[in-house]
C-alpha cells in the first residue's frame, strides 16, 4: 500500500496475510500506529508493517513479483506526489506484481482530476483499467 493514511485498509487484512505500507512521513506512521487515535493497524488480523520513505525508492528495492496487490492511496491533497505516477513509477509496479496481481489507484480528490492517471500509461502485455464512478 502507498500510503498509510489513518491505516484503514488494514482492517481488511486476513490471518496468514501480510501487509506493507510505504509511508513518507512519520508524523502520519505515529497518528496511524502509536497515537491512539486509530487502531486499524494495531487491531489488524493481518501482519502489518510500515516502510517510512519515498514509496517509489523504497519498493523499487523490492524483489519482484512480490506482491498480489500494490494500492496507491496517495493523492488526496493538492500536491499529489507526481513521482508515483509516471510511466517508469507504472513500468515498476507491473514488475512488482505477480502474474495475476493488480494495481489499484484511489485517485479520489477535491481538487483535481486524476482520472486520466488511472487510464494511462497502459501496458502492451497488462492493462489498466479505471473504475467509473457511479
Amino acid at each position: 500500500m502507498v500510503g498509510l493514511g489513518t491505516g484503514s485498509l488494514a482492517a481488511y487484512g486476513e490471518p496468514g496475510q501480510h501487509l506493507t505500507f510505504f509511508e513518507i512521513d512519520p508524523v502520519v506512521q505515529y497518528i496511524a500506529r502509536d497515537s491512539g487515535l486509530f487502531t486499524f493497524v494495531r487491531d489488524s488480523k493481518a501482519r502489518v508493517d510500515i516502510v517510512l520513505g519515498d514509496a517509489r525508492l523504497k519498493l523499487a528495492r523490492e524483489p519482484n513479483h512480490r506482491y498480489g496487490l500494490i494500492v496507491l492511496d496517495a493523492f488526496s491533497s493538492d500536491s499529489i506526489p507526481v513521482h508515483l505516477v509516471t510511466r517508469e513509477a507504472l513500468d515498476m509496479y507491473l514488475e512488482k506484481v505477480t502474474d495475476d496481481g493488480i494495481i489499484a489507484f484511489h485517485i479520489s480528490n477535491r481538487y483535481l482530476d486524476l482520472r486520466g492517471v488511472a487510464r494511462e500509461p497502459r501496458s502492451a502485455s497488462r492493462a489498466i483499467l479505471p473504475i467509473p464512478r457511479r
